[in-house]
């Protein structure tokens, strides 16, 4: 009895967590200040509209930067409410 081996074909590499990072970031560059403001607006709308946020006392969030999703309205509406923020400190 003759025994042919064949090869199976190896599934793809997964992405490394710095592909991935290259990635998201080229993506996130491409978005035109209106994407960016329409997408922050809709993703604030959806967690001020949750239980946990109108339960909150107290909120912890980031101070957005560049092409990230703004959280200028979150954190104001936040305040508005009289709820304390929390935003992490980063040095360099």
């Amino acid at each position: 009895m003759d025994q042919q081996t064949t090869q199976q074909p190896q599934a793809p590499q997964p992405k490394t967590k710095e592909q991935l990072r290259a990635e998201i970031l080229e993506k996130r560059a491409k978005l035109t200040p209106l994407d960016i403001d329409v997408r922050s607006t809709v993703i604030a709308m959806l967690a001020l509209n949750t239980d946990e946020f109108k339960n909150a006392k107290m909120i912890f969030t980031y101070a957005s930067y560049n092409s990230e999703a703004s959280t200028n309205y979150l954190i104001w509406k936040a305040r508005l409410l009289g709820k304390k923020i929390c935003v992490p400190k980063v040095k360099g």
